[in-house]
């Protein structure tokens, strides 16, 4: 857990330095240790030794690799005064094991005809490629914060790519504030690059080719606002399960009135992949505003997806009702649900004046092993860890016996000379990863008679209520050998005998009681 703003009263030189902390999560009395870098190490690919400075805001940003911890502080000074940034690969196993320091070597830039050195702000941003292990980092000081970016490959060989001709002129945009890899198909990956202040703060992504450097495709904010820092944070993934992977951008700075400033918004773009082949942008867009459009709530300020079962997506506004807030979204096969949410405060987990609660959000790790990730929400004084409960698909179907009432049948009926219908139910349960054969599950059932179409309410049934208790290990439940029977009354007894009767099945799992959180109960 990083905390950049760190400042250890032992030190010597008073330094805020920033620290990252290594904590064991699943213990009951949680002890975290610092991870410490080492002074006078010499820097790879130069002949500089690290040495601590002043607000370096070291643990601001982090990465994990297949075999490293990266963790960065962007306004670390170096021998010339400058905020250069700097990264520190640790290592995954043993987070306290240092493997080697790198950074982004300055560049001696012209301006009005004297030379200075670039405040690179090195690993302001970065971003992971999971299938070529390449390090992309945003430098969003560089050249009088033009901006830039960097790729490093995994043996830390570092390539410049050179963003548009334009940037030469241009300054103060922060391109490289948010960077990411977009996949564009199964084996070609494009580069994000978000510049939030582009063009009088409007802002811009671009979707760069990563071998001709070439510009594909631009997204841009919309024309209602001004200054809503477009691309501050970026997120791919795939919403819908298709293999097609969506955009989101946040713009935590977006605003509705005066009275209703930076109350933030989000932007979904889909079909990006097919917007590619020929000339048109096909792309379709979505925006999803501030469920509750809080004054300097700042939604979107930070994006994160968490697999479950389809992904899901969740946005953050940190300084919602002065405390902070998460929203959770669903993805389904037609897109992402923006009309149901699940919002989560400080209160709903116990906890007051949090402040800043969402500030950050992780959500790589599965903590018990039980196949889904848990969450862990960052505010400005600590971190909560929320785990995951496992998650059950239930599809159910029924079946009647006869398929229509026959009051003269009563074959059904047990000797009951009142006509009768049965019913059989039959769940079935799926999962990505829940083991039904190792964990019983009891659900309760309720069948009900509704009979809400009749246009005059009168009771046409002797029962209108049926509850059952079932268990199983197994992922498909049918009730053939225990069917419901429904009996009625006597034709002569019912005004209405057009309407059909609406049969209603409820099911419901029923969740274990226990003081200690259940990692295997869904």
């Amino acid at each position: 857990m990083g905390s950049p703003n760190y400042h250890s009263e032992s030190n010597d030189d008073d330094l805020i330095t920033g620290a990252v902390f290594s904590c064991p999560v699943m213990e009951k009395f949680t002890q975290c240790d610092r991870i410490l870098v080492d002074d006078n190490v010499e820097i790879y690919g130069s002949n500089l030794h690290y040495q601590r400075s002043n607000k370096s805001l070291f643990g601001m940003t982090m990465q994990l690799t297949t075999q490293a911890i990266i963790i960065c502080a962007p306004n670390w000074v170096g021998p010339d005064d400058t905020p250069e940034g700097i990264c520190f690969a640790m290592d995954r196993e043993q987070p306290t094991k240092q493997r080697v320091i790198f950074k982004y070597l300055r560049e001696t830039l012209v301006r009005s005809n004297r030379p200075y050195e670039s405040h690179n702000l090195f690993g302001f941003s970065i971003a992971y490629n999971h299938r070529n292990n390449d390090l992309l980092f945003g430098l969003p000081g560089f050249k009088d914060f033009s901006g830039a970016i960097c790729r490093f490959d995994e043996n830390l060989t570092v390539e410049k790519i050179k963003l548009p001709e334009y940037r030469k002129t241009t300054t103060n945009t922060y391109s490289g504030y948010s960077v990411a890899f977009f996949p564009l198909d199964e084996s070609f990956d494009v580069l994000l690059v978000s510049t939030p202040k582009y063009l009088n703060f409007k802002g811009k992504i671009e979707l760069i080719d990563t071998n001709s450097r070439q510009v594909l495709a631009t997204f841009m904010s919309k024309n209602d606002t001004m200054a809503e820092f477009y691309g501050a944070t970026m997120l791919v993934v795939d919403i819908d399960g298709d293999g097609q992977h969506e955009l989101l951008v946040g713009a935590p700075l977006y605003s509705i009135s005066s009275k209703r400033r930076e109350i933030g918004r989000v932007y979904v773009y889909g079909n990006i992949r097919q917007s590619m082949i020929g000339t048109r942008r096909l792309y379709s867009e979505q925006i999803i505003i501030s469920p509750l459009k809080a004054y300097g709530g700042r939604f979107g300020a930070n994006l994160a997806a968490v697999d479950l079962n389809l992904d899901r997506f969740m946005g953050n506004a940190p300084f919602e009702d002065d405390t902070g807030a998460i929203y959770i979204y669903y993805g389904t096969y037609r897109g992402l649900d923006i009309d149901n949410f699940k919002r989560i405060t400080p209160e709903n987990i116990g906890q007051q004046n949090q402040l800043g609660f969402g500030f950050n959000i992780w959500t790589e790790t599965d903590f018990d092993s039980n196949g889904y990730a848990d969450l862990v929400i960052g505010t400005l004084q600590r971190s909560f860890v929320l785990r995951s409960y496992p998650i059950i698909n239930v599809n159910a179907s029924m079946i009647f016996e006869p398929r229509g009432i026959n009051f003269s049948d009563v074959r059904h009926c047990s000797g009951q000379r009142n006509p009768c219908f049965l019913t059989t139910y039959c769940i079935d349960l799926s999962s990505n990863r829940f083991q039904f054969s190792k964990h019983e599950l009891t659900f309760n059932v309720i069948i009900s008679i509704t009979d809400r179409n009749l246009d005059l309410k009168e009771e046409r049934v002797l029962r209108k209520h049926y509850n059952q208790t079932i268990r199983t290990k197994s992922n498909r439940y049918c009730s053939d050998k225990q069917p419901v029977r429904i009996v009625l009354k006597n034709k002569d007894d019912i005004f209405d005998i057009i309407t059909p009767i609406e049969v209603q099945l409820s099911i419901g799992l029923q969740s274990k009681q226990t003081e200690e959180f259940c990692p295997h109960c869904p």
